[in-house]
């Protein structure tokens, strides 16, 4: 992240490629864990599943919040 001298934020290139990166890998997973819940029947199997996808859509929303206040402090 580079500051100008009126204190603007611009995310690099750089960044933007690897947040976009991040932001589908944990897209595609959270998709392929939610379809492949509806094939679970065990209990603890579900609950690890729903864990993960918790993470993932963690994940996919701290990747926006990044994306929408580059350079800005947030709480993780």
């Amino acid at each position: 992240m580079i500051k100008s001298k009126s204190e603007e934020v611009f995310i690099t290139f750089k960044d933007l490629n690897y947040l976009s990166d991040v932001f589908q890998k944990n897209y595609d997973a959270y998709k392929r864990t939610y379809f492949s819940m509806n094939y679970i029947k065990n209990s603890y199997v579900l609950d690890a599943y729903q864990s993960a996808l918790d993470l993932f859509d963690k994940n996919l929303r701290l990747s926006v919040h990044i994306l929408k206040n580059p350079g800005g402090d947030f709480d993780e």
